[in-house]
């Protein structure tokens, strides 16, 4: 029986790491001493392997030869070396583990692959008995070779086991040793499949939630929880934009349940305001910590990822002095002494100032600084005292959040390890006195903890629905429901006086939301009040509005999904009433229930615009009101298609039909077949190295092409990899014949160099010509004022032809700019492009690509780009169109056309 939706929780991401000491981590290793060892492409040609330890310890740096894949490697337990496949896959490499325990690249031994007979390897795994299993893309089966006594491999060792049909452009691969199951990692459907030994689907495991971003190479090893079991494995994923993530299978208990057993309460708190991060100045994308400050009656906020400049610009501030509204008052910086500030705490009883505790887990230090105030009440420079739980301790290597607790015995520190999912008790001077595991009762990764002075307990925060009550010994007492802020990733609690009543008690709950690391662009982190004891309310407080996101809609119609909490307080006056209205719009609007919190909204038909609409919401006497905007646009069906042209980087074989990397094949999308189109070889381009690597086929057959290098082609002469020629058939087929004549002299309007070598042609509605670089380009009228341009910006520009042929001219303008909407780095480079009759890109890549919106595959695919805007400020929605490896299709798109 499957088990659909089986458990898998995030335990840790490797991001610190990622910021100082590697870039893009490719392959993943599994080393004998439980380290793991990731491996990355170097410009240089060489490939960086480091070895990290499970604690996120950087031991070491080498360099090995250039001739393995990354994703293609793994260790043999076995026989103590490293097995990996070379990038054209016909080499399989030995690198063996010397007594140091370090690679030994002098012991390099390369193996004929070719009769293995992999086709497109996309991961390798191997078993403790050192049989290697090669993940087949292409084929979609797992290759399994068995070696001898000695380590060897030989054709008659192998065997495969086929993957299941559900599974889509599987790429990593990974043995569990406890189990003998596979995992096989599908990251355009953000799925991990478990596999039996006869490649039976026994489970599926939906990792939506943890934001991979450009997954690679996949591993067992031991949990990078110290306090676990030493047998226990986690599955670590090779992520080249997150840097490692480990993944648990290992279930906690269900809070509740545990709540139930002991016979203590649970329920839910009163939502009472949400403070937005990003109104603060300047803004605060990723709060961390909080703390609140008796003395100035204010709230201290530290965020640990703003000062790395990824998105925001750092401003040289990530510590904010907010009033319990949410006004700031002051500012401040900890990058003097920390770069990574997780948490916050305040002893009041230090001196007259007071002193402050912060929580730091990145880099080597992963301590407590304790520092004294500023002049201005917020953290200062002075660093005179700090607590390091660096490796020579035994505890604490995760420092994520940080109380200060005056208990009747003495003055004591609690600091949450996510990591473990252990809360430690020390001394002041960082002596550890005890500790308790939070897994035990369903919390993992904890990461903000405050004292409550009035109780003597400890609240917990990190799942996005549920706070946790504690005794300081770590009995479980509270769970409290706070779905109703609809957080995503809680890092920091503190408590402090109700903003709406001082004689009340609430918990302040700092959200960092979607981590920047993951995503650049987000600038989403609040802070949310939530009522937990106290007196009578002064007044009847307005409720608070939030009538929803703005939206574009291709529809005449649109759900409306809005939050209005009441006005905070303990006793609230009476039930809310609502009212939706129509502000301003080109036309009407029908409110399915214009009395509801949530409301489907009806546009008239035919009648597109911005419209502006309202919600007021009354609570006894007072009302408050919210509005939102949603511009409903003309869109034009687009076509179907009945064949796919494409041409490749490679040479290959599909369907039976051997093909040249200078061909055109054709897709037959209904008889779901492939035919050869354009052969090359047949007029002209049976030449050493010549590659088609650019085409449009136009309404009158004839086909403009583009080639990689410089070639001398019949009726026209030398071209070279700026122009573009047009081809005249009078066949095609298998039998291609015709004629060649210049259309565009790249050199004319300023392409020239290999590096403005045209990749891509395409035609607007409009009829300007599109193009595509390899490289960087520099073209008059492109960018603002000249100057090159980045390769992932579509063909960068459009081109106004007034003449073609021998003397070329026209105008440039930027069209597209890759980099506005997610495209990244080599791999999501453009490697063929084509436009419909609704100005939706058509899109293909150099290799792996992993675009917002979860859409994601690899370079035999062919993705969809629906644009809002173009030009030097691009804008749209991604959606996947074509699967080539589902189609029999496993090489590398360079070219594509669609009828």
């Amino acid at each position: 029986m499957i088990q659909n939706n089986a458990f898998v929780r995030q335990a840790q991401v490797f991001d610190d790491l990622l910021e100082e000491d590697f870039d893009q981590p490719e392959g993943l290793l599994a080393l004998p001493n439980g380290n793991l060892l990731t491996l990355e492409s170097q410009p240089s040609g060489s490939i960086k392997s480091n070895a990290i330890s499970t604690d996120r310890e950087l031991i070491r740096s080498v360099d090995l030869p250039a001739s393995i894949k990354p994703l293609n490697t793994a260790f043999d337990p076995q026989f103590e070396r490293l097995l990996g496949l070379n990038p054209s896959g016909n080499k399989l490499i030995e690198i063996e583990l010397g007594s140091d325990g370090r690679l030994n690249s002098d012991t390099l031994t390369e193996i004929d692959a070719k009769p293995f007979d992999i086709k497109n390897a996309r991961g390798v795994t191997v078993a403790p008995d050192g049989t290697l299993y090669v993940l087949d893309g292409a084929a979609k089966e797992i290759v399994v070779i068995e070696p001898d006594d000695s380590g060897n491999f030989n054709v008659d060792t192998i065997s495969k086991i086929d993957l299941p049909s559900s599974i889509n452009n599987a790429r990593g691969i990974a043995l569990n040793p406890n189990t003998d199951n596979f995992q096989v990692l599908s990251p355009n459907q953000k799925t991990l499949y478990e596999l039996n030994q006869n490649g039976e689907l026994v489970a599926t495991r939906d990792l939506s939630e943890f934001s991979l971003q450009d997954p690679q190479a996949i591993v067992f090893a031991p949990s990078g929880d110290s306090t676990d079991p030493e047998q226990q494995q986690s599955l670590y994923i090779a992520d080249e934009q997150l840097g490692i993530v480990e993944l648990s299978f290992v279930e906690p208990p269900d809070p509740e349940e545990v709540i139930s057993s002991q016979s203590n309460a649970n329920g839910s708190l009163t939502l009472v305001q949400t403070i937005d991060g990003s109104e603060f100045s300047p803004p605060s994308p990723d709060p961390s910590g909080i703390a609140y400050i008796s003395s100035t009656n204010s709230f201290t906020i530290t965020d640990g990822e703003i000062e790395e400049d990824i998105g925001l610009p750092f401003q040289g501030v990530n510590v904010w002095d907010i009033t319990g509204s949410g006004s700031v008052v002051g500012t401040g910086d900890t990058t003097a002494f920390s770069d990574e500030p997780t948490g916050i705490s305040f002893d009041p009883n230090f001196s007259s100032n007071g002193r402050f505790f912060i929580s730091d887990d990145s880099g080597t230090f992963r301590g407590i600084y304790v520092i004294d105030p500023g002049n201005d009440g917020l953290p200062g420079g002075g660093d005179d005292n700090q607590l390091r739980f660096n490796g020579t301790n035994s505890f604490g290597r995760d420092p994520e959040g940080v109380t200060f607790a005056d208990l009747a015995s003495q003055n004591v520190l609690f600091i949450a390890d996510g990591k473990n999912n252990e809360i430690y008790r020390t001394t002041l001077d960082g002596q550890l006195i005890g500790n308790f595991d939070t897994f035990g009762f369903g919390l993992t990764d904890p990461e903000g903890i405050a004292f409550d002075s009035q109780s003597g307990n400890l609240f917990l925060v990190s799942d996005p629905d549920t706070l946790f009550e504690t005794s300081t010994d770590g009995t479980l007492l509270n769970v409290y429901d706070i779905s109703a802020a609809n957080a995503v990733k809680p890092a920091g609690v503190a408590l402090g006086p109700s903003s709406n009543n001082p004689n009340s008690t609430s918990v302040y709950i700092a959200d960092r939301a979607i981590d920047n690391n993951a995503d650049p662009t987000a600038n989403d982190g609040k802070i949310y009040e939530f009522l937990l004891r106290g007196g009578v309310s002064p007044s009847n407080q307005a409720p608070i509005v939030d009538a929803g996101e703005d939206q574009t809609i291709n529809d005449f119609s649109v759900l409306l999904d809005a939050a209005v909490n009441d006005d905070g307080q303990p006793d609230p006056p009476g039930a809310l009433s609502y009212t939706w209205s129509l502000v301003n719009g080109p036309g009407t609007v029908t409110f399915s229930d214009p009395n509801a919190e949530d409301t489907t909204v009806d546009f008239e038909d035919g009648v597109f615009g911005e419209y502006v609409l309202s919600l007021e919401a009354s609570d006894s006497d007072l009302s408050t009101s919210d509005q939102v905007s949603v511009t409903v646009n003309e869109t034009t069906e687009p076509p179907e298609f009945s064949t796919i042209y494409v041409s490749s980087s490679s040479n290959g074989t599909v369907d039976g039909i051997s093909f040249s990397d200078e061909d055109i094949l054709a897709f037959d999308t209904v008889a779901q077949t492939w035919s050869l189109y354009f052969d090359g070889s047949d007029v002209g381009l049976d030449i050493s190295g010549a590659d088609v690597d650019a085409f449009y086929i136009n309404s009158d057959d004839s086909i403009l092409l583009s080639l990689e290098n410089t070639y001398t082609l019949p009726d026209v002469g030398s071209v070279d990899e700026n122009d573009i020629v047009r081809f005249i058939p009078t066949s095609t087929g298998s039998n291609t014949a015709g004629t060649y004549e210049l259309y565009f002299d790249g050199s004319d309007v300023d392409l020239t160099g290999s590096s403005e070598d045209i990749d891509g042609i395409a035609f607007t509605t409009d009829d300007r010509l599109i193009i595509s670089t390899k490289g960087d380009v520099t073209v008059p009228g492109g960018t603002s004022g000249g100057g090159p341009r980045r390769q992932e910006d579509l063909l960068a520009f459009a081109f106004t032809p007034t003449s073609l042929g021998e003397e070329t001219s026209g105008t440039w303008e930027t069209f597209f700019d890759g980099s506005d909407v997610g495209l990244q780095g080599n791999q999501e480079d453009i490697n063929g492009v084509w436009i419909d009759n609704t100005s939706e890109i058509y899109i293909t890549t150099q290799g792996d690509f992993n675009v917002p919106g979860g859409v994601s595959g690899d370079s035999a695919d062919i993705f969809i780009f629906d644009p809002i805007s173009t030009g030097p400020s691009t804008s749209g929605a991604y959606s996947s169109f074509f699967d080539g490896s589902a189609n029999g299709f496993g090489e590398d798109l360079d070219g594509i056309h669609l009828v």
